[in-house]
C-alpha cells in the first residue's frame, strides 16, 4: 500500500494510472421546466489538490472523461451516486450507444478492467443502493463511485467536519439552466 495523505492507494492502482476525482452535476429544477432534468454544469477536482475545474454541459463531462491527460483510468466520487447515474446512464445509453456487459463466465456485471470500448458495468443491490457504474469511452476507463458510502452525511458537514478551509456553499437553484445564470459567488 502507499498511502498519500489519509488515502489508501493500492500500488496496482497506480501502476494503472489511476486518477482520482471528487465530482457533482448542478441540474435544473422544476421552476426551470417540469417536463424534463438536465445537467448545467459539472464539476470535477482532484482529490488531494484544490483546483476544481467547471464545465457546463454533459457533453462535456464525456469530453473531460476522455481527456487523457486526466488519466487513463479514472475514478470518479459523486456524493449520491444514485441521483447522478441517472444523467450518466441515459447519455450513455441513448447518446453514446453504450451497452451493458455480463460476464459470460459468470452471469454477473463484468468487471471495470474487462469492459471495451462501448460497455459499461455496475452494482446496486435489492433495496436500489448504488454503488459504482464504470464505462469505458474512447480507451478511458471511468469509475463512478458513491462518496455517501463512504462518507455517510451530507456535504455541508462533511465539509464541516472534515474540511478546515473549504465549507458547502449554498446557492439559489431556481431559475438556473446554464453557467451564465451563475453569479462569481455561486461558482466559489
Amino acid at each position: 500500500m502507499v498511502y498519500s495523505g489519509k488515502l489508501k492507494v493500492k500500488d496496482n492502482d497506480i501502476q494503472k494510472n489511476l486518477r482520482m476525482y471528487a465530482c457533482d452535476f448542478e441540474t435544473t429544477t422544476g421552476s426551470v421546466s417540469t417536463e424534463w432534468t438536465r445537467v448545467w454544469s459539472f464539476c470535477a477536482d482532484e482529490i488531494g489538490k484544490y483546483d476544481p475545474e467547471i464545465y457546463g454541459s454533459i457533453e462535456e463531462f464525456y469530453d473531460w472523461c476522455a481527456d487523457v491527460e486526466k488519466g487513463t483510468r479514472k475514478r470518479l466520487y459523486f456524493h449520491n451516486l444514485k441521483f447522478d447515474r441517472n444523467f450518466i446512464m441515459w447519455h450513455l445509453q441513448n447518446v453514446l450507444g453504450v451497452e451493458t456487459r455480463i460476464s459470460a463466465k459468470t452471469g454477473s456485471m463484468e468487471k471495470p478492467e474487462n469492459l471495451i470500448n462501448g460497455e459499461m458495468s455496475y452494482i446496486i443491490d435489492d433495496t436500489g443502493k448504488w454503488y459504482y457504474l464504470a464505462f469505458k469511452y474512447k480507451n478511458i476507463l471511468v469509475e463512478c463511485r458513491d462518496s455517501l458510502k463512504l462518507l455517510p452525511f451530507t456535504l455541508a458537514e462533511v465539509g464541516k467536519g472534515f474540511c478546515k478551509t473549504y465549507k458547502k456553499s449554498t446557492m439559489e437553484y431556481d431559475d438556473k439552466s446554464s453557467l451564465g445564470d451563475c453569479s462569481p459567488e455561486d461558482i466559489d
